[in-house]
């Protein structure tokens, strides 16, 4: 039977049967592709059965056992390499910027370089400068400079990143697009690495081991290597399904579809067709009904998992809470199927969202639901957010800091935190990471002022350069 054929008898369907199957909804909201519709508040419950949390938390119970035994005294976590120095920029410059790296990479001093070149602009002195390695495009590690500011621009942390063409001990530096300009950081010492104070090393332990790597498999945008003739082929068939779909009431599409599934095998493979398709370009297609509400519930839940974990997602647009609603109903499935490190990696996603907190800053993170199955969140919030050595830190603290919100401990975590800020043994760029952090959390707390007197009363005993960034 084709798709008109079955849409003539929609009314049929609807009135003449019973649905033989339980259908799951997708979401209680609406499930559009383009979702702008409220996230909604968590209230007094949780978005996961309780089964599927005690489930989960007695796998937790297990993991916590281990790591008593195993974690200390684990290896030895050092900060990301760093130091102070001075940041530069030249814009339209007069002279060959080979020149210029020559000299720089000879060695020549900054009054040296001053002289020399004088419309070399020295924008900021004594700044801190930190280095890790982050994967190009084409997967290629290589070195990124990085500066930390200590003075806070509206409650943005603007970091200036150098991807060097040339690297010396004293000296980094990158020419723009423009072929004319760049910019660089000049260092007054050679950047290095300490040992993590026992307390902060066993809290990134923490985190390693109860969230671990993330699969590069995952939440991943689409593949735009792939012929655009089978990107184009998929999104057809998607967006033919979905126009079928639109003539079936909202209220009833769960029943109809279910019981066309249970009875037509030509429908049955459309079907599998479009799951398919949503493998190579999602399912979000800008229509006017997200396709995986449609198709998921007429899968067991093993099949739904395996497409929501393949499935890429379109990043394209961070004010398209879609690829949210995704990771939340991978989530979901995980919990019912007992996938504790994909249900807990898809709520550190979700914590450390870095696209629809700028939008809609009150959305629920679900930070929650990592504490509701035994997680330490204190431990959770704080060794995700310190810099190692070689390493790119593993959450945005812009965002992750208003995720913690939620957090069922804010004492603990306020304790904690102004211990690290104030622990000389601490590096300078963590001590002013867990400042940023401290900043965001207080921010977003009812009581601001009062915890922002308790941070600004710490000024005094922490380094020069750090005393900006409290105030």
């Amino acid at each position: 039977m084709s798709i008109p054929s079955i849409l003539s008898n929609i009314h049929k369907h609807i009135t003449g049967y019973i649905l033989p199957i339980l259908v799951v909804c997708f979401f209680t909201s609406n499930p559009g592709g383009a979702q702008n519709t409220y996230w909604g508040t968590l209230g007094d419950s949780l978005i996961h059965s309780q089964e599927s949390l005690l489930n989960l938390s007695k796998k937790v119970d297990s993991l916590h056992r281990v790591f008593e035994k195993s974690a200390p005294p684990q290896q030895q976590l050092f900060s990301a390499q760093q130091g102070y120095g001075c940041y530069f920029q030249v814009f339209d410059a007069p002279f060959s910027l080979d020149s210029l790296k020559q000299d720089l990479k000879a060695g020549l001093s900054k009054n040296e370089l001053a002289k020399k070149y004088p419309e070399i602009k020295w924008m900021r002195d004594s700044v801190l400068i930190y280095k890790y390695e982050s994967a190009n495009p084409e997967g290629i590690l290589e070195q990124v400079f990085v500066e930390a500011p200590n003075e806070w621009e509206e409650g943005y942390i603007g970091e200036y990143k150098i991807y060097p063409e040339l690297a010396t001990p004293t000296v980094v530096f990158e020419s723009y697009t423009s072929g004319d300009s760049g910019g660089g950081f000049f260092f007054y010492q050679k950047l290095v690495s300490q040992p993590i104070p026992p307390e902060a090393n066993k809290l990134m332990q923490y985190v390693d081991f109860m969230i671990g790597e993330w699969p590069r498999n995952m939440f991943q945008g689409i593949d735009y290597t792939v012929k655009n003739e089978i990107r184009r082929a998929a999104g057809n068939t998607i967006r033919a399904f979905i126009t079928s779909m639109d003539a079936i009431p909202e209220e009833d599409i769960d029943s109809v579809v279910a019981r066309i599934y249970l009875e037509n095998p030509d429908f049955r493979a459309e079907v599998e067709a479009v799951a398919q398709a949503t493998l190579v370009i999602g399912a979000e297609t800008y229509t006017t009904r997200n396709v995986n509400s449609i198709i998921l519930p007429l899968f067991p839940l093993d099949r739904q998992y395996d497409l929501l974990c393949r499935q890429p997602l379109n990043w394209s647009c961070g004010n398209d809470p879609a690829p949210r609603y995704h990771i939340l109903k991978t989530a979901q499935v995980a919990a019912q199927i007992g996938d504790l490190p994909v249900f807990v990696k898809s709520h550190f996603f979700l914590a450390n969202d870095c696209y629809g907190r700028g939008y809609y800053p009150n959305w629920p993170s679900y930070f929650r639901e990592l504490e509701a199955i035994g997680l330490d969140g204190v431990a959770i919030a704080i060794g995700a957010c310190f810099a190692t050595q070689g390493n790119r830190p593993k959450i945005n603290i812009e965002y992750f800091g208003k995720a913690i919100r939620e957090i069922g401990k804010p004492d603990a975590l306020e304790t904690t935190l102004l211990e690290f800020v104030v622990d000389p043994e601490l590096d300078d760029l963590n001590r002013l990471r867990m400042i940023w952090l401290y900043h965001i959390w207080a921010g977003n707390s009812p009581d601001k002022q009062a915890k922002m007197d308790k941070l600004r009363s710490l000024e005094l005993r922490l380094p020069s350069y750090l005393r900006k960034a409290v105030r």
